[in-house]
């Protein structure tokens, strides 16, 4: 989710003002890919595809959220760039110079092809989720947890998530997340840290 947050800024003898703006920050759910249960690709897409986005920026951040689906701040000039918002940083060269012209139409016309429809919107789907694991050899086992055999030796998906202690996500992590991941076969366990 990235913010919308609020900035309020003393202007003279009691005087106040309140601005709302987007910010380069973001919040989000990045993985240690060196751990056998999430290295796979497919766990990981399976894991977005059982998260309710919308609901749990709502419930993360009442009406100062927005969901993203990738990598970038709303405030962030890539952003910008990639929605048409920004112009290009560069100037139209002088009349008569064609090799500068051609370069700069060149440049536009690249700028104007930036654009977001590659990204994938991961909306709930659960049954999604269990489809990639179950194609990507995640079996469920005795206790109701996904398991396959990585390297020799068997790896279940009960995980652990680590989260800033305070953090108001444990709520939404808890109604919008959890109960998924257990209807697919992933235990995720939720632990604040200093």
């Amino acid at each position: 989710a990235d913010a919308i947050t609020a900035g309020i800024a003393l202007i003279g003898d009691g005087d106040f003002r309140f601005a709302n703006y987007l910010r380069t920050g973001l919040s989000y759910i990045s993985f240690c890919c060196e751990k056998p249960a999430v290295a796979s690709q497919a766990v990981r897409q399976a894991i977005a595809w059982c998260m309710d986005r919308d609901q749990m920026t709502q419930a993360y951040t009442e009406t100062y959220g927005q969901r993203v689906d990738g990598y970038y701040g709303l405030g962030q000039w890539m952003y910008g760039a990639a929605t048409g918002t920004v112009a290009p940083p560069f100037e139209e060269p002088e009349e008569g110079d064609t090799l500068a012209k051609a370069e700069y139409d060149a440049a536009v016309e690249a700028w104007e092809a930036l654009n977001l429809d590659g990204l994938t919107v991961y909306t709930l789907d659960v049954e999604k989720a269990k489809e990639l694991l179950e194609n990507d050899g995640w079996k469920l086992n005795d206790q109701g947890i996904r398991e396959k055999e990585i390297d020799g030796q068997k790896v279940a998906l009960d995980l652990k998530m680590i989260y800033p202690e305070g953090n108001a996500i444990q709520a939404p992590f808890e109604t919008y997340l959890l109960p998924n991941l257990e209807e697919a076969g992933i235990r995720l366990t939720l632990e604040p840290v200093p």
